[in-house]
């Protein structure tokens, strides 16, 4: 065995304890698939799918901190595929250590980082709190989840942050200053309602 070898074949392991999938651990090592499968019996296929980054607030959360704990020490460019490798298992290391209990695997790490770059996936500023939150490409979301969950809303008139009442037009929400001036209800059709806690 050569030494290039031997690497991929350590690389290879600590991909395998981290959850990945035989082909991903082919994909990022090179190692044959048959000499994967001797170490890497239990490791599943993971299913590709955007939809299941999005699927509650603590995998969105989780993601857009990976993603963040990844670009912060990124180099301009990686020497080759096993210097990309260590790289990645280095990041995913630092980010299970600081958030416990999540769902991801190395496997849906690395995607997550694909599905960003490629804008599969996008990162939207929300407008209540201004921190980011991942959604779906083209998406016009402008509140994040928390914000959403505890009902914090901003007016869509003056930006202002609302109290617990206030005013909502057609979905609109308004503060109490904006919701008396009447040419903010130009071409909104339905009633207004007032909203309390």
């Amino acid at each position: 065995m050569t030494f290039d070898e031997l690497n991929r074949y350590i690389l290879s392991l600590k991909l395998s304890e981290r959850g990945a999938s035989t082909g991903f651990i082919h994909r990022m090592t090179s190692l044959s698939k048959r000499k994967i499968a001797e170490f890497n019996k239990h490791a599943s296929r993971t299913k590709y799918s955007q939809d299941w980054y999005l699927k509650d607030m603590r995998r969105i959360y989780c993601g857009k901190y990976f993603n963040d704990i990844y670009y912060q020490h990124k180099p301009a460019k990686f020497d080759d595929k096993q210097h990309e490798c260590r790289y990645l298992i280095e990041v995913y290391d630092v980010f299970d250590q600081i958030i416990q209990d999540h769902e991801y695997t190395i496997e849906r790490a690395e995607m997550l980082v694909k599905y960003l770059y490629t804008g599969i996936l996008s990162q939207n500023k929300c407008r209540t709190c201004k921190n980011d939150f991942m959604t779906m490409n083209l998406s016009i979301e402008t509140t994040c989840p928390t914000c959403k969950l505890y009902e914090r809303f901003i007016c869509e008139k003056c930006d202002v942050i609302l109290p617990v009442d206030c005013y909502t037009v057609s979905g609109v929400h308004l503060c109490h200053q904006c919701s008396k001036d009447k040419r903010n209800f130009k071409n909104m059709k339905g009633q207004v309602k007032f909203i309390t806690g």
